[in-house]
């Protein structure tokens, strides 16, 4: 299991990509963490914890292996994250805010790829 801290200062978001990590592995980290149970189902999620002070985005992705399938599913979670942050915000996505959604986007996505390629050398 690797755990990708992305500190955010911009919004001050707490993102955390989890990766090469079994539903079971990633369950007992929501409980350690957040005091939950949590088993995810597919080969990847997105998940919110908020005990009120702190706003955690996770992002866990089953497998890694550098593979077009697992880059395509970490854009798709990773999307569902600046959704999250941005609606937290109480923004929405439309044409006058649409810019400013892929700027994000990108910069999170490039900071994950760049993470994940220092964790995993």
């Amino acid at each position: 299991m690797n755990v990708i801290k992305i500190k955010e200062w911009v919004y001050n978001a707490d993102i955390r990509i989890i990766i090469n990590c079994t539903p079971k592995r990633f369950s007992s980290y929501i409980k350690q963490c957040f005091g939950e149970s949590y088993l995810p189902l597919k080969d990847g999620h997105f998940v919110v914890y908020d005990n009120g002070k702190k706003i955690v985005y996770l992002i866990w992705i089953k497998n890694f292996d550098w593979r077009i399938h697992e880059f395509a599913l970490l854009g798709h979670e990773i999307f569902h994250c600046v959704h999250r942050i941005f609606n937290d915000l109480g923004a929405t996505l439309t044409d006058e805010s649409e810019e400013l959604y892929a700027n994000y986007y990108q910069y999170i996505y490039s900071e994950a790829i760049s993470k994940i390629k220092d964790k995993l050398k």
